[in-house]
């Protein structure tokens, strides 16, 4: 299977998790049930793609060096008080090295912001529709 191919599977999984979330909150507040059913859609729509926009945005923290120094004097902290709970022979400029090699590695965040985005204005043009 091509990259390519990879990539599109995984946009369309995301996508079906995302309506998925969408159908569960409509439901959790009620939606079926409701006097306005497209204000009760706008609103699930609207909240998943929030959801969808934070979970881009940690993720594209996750794919540079902010936190590792956190990590990093964590897993410090942890060794002080308890000792011998995992090695603590590395640097920090090794454990910063070792987390780059894996950060190398990591998938990008972009085609969970463009899902986000797209529940975004899908939310805003129901919303227009809703107000006229």
């Amino acid at each position: 299977m091509s990259d390519k191919n990879k990539h599109i599977i995984a946009a369309a999984l995301q996508f079906a998790v995302a309506a998925a979330v969408v159908i569960a909150i409509f439901f959790i507040q009620g939606g079926a049930s409701s006097e306005n059913l497209l204000l009760s859609i706008t609103n699930a729509v609207s909240i998943t793609a929030l959801i969808y926009m934070c979970i881009a945005a940690f993720m594209f923290l996750g794919t540079t060096d902010f936190g590792d120094i956190f990590g990093y004097a964590g897993r410090k902290a942890l060794h002080g008080l308890i000792p011998g709970s995992f090695p603590d022979t590395k640097t920090y400029y090794d454990y910063k090295q070792e987390k780059a090699e894996k950060r190398a590695k990591k998938r990008g965040f972009k085609t969970t912001l463009i899902i986000g985005i797209v529940l975004l204005l899908c939310a805003v043009i129901l919303t227009f529709i809703c107000m006229a």
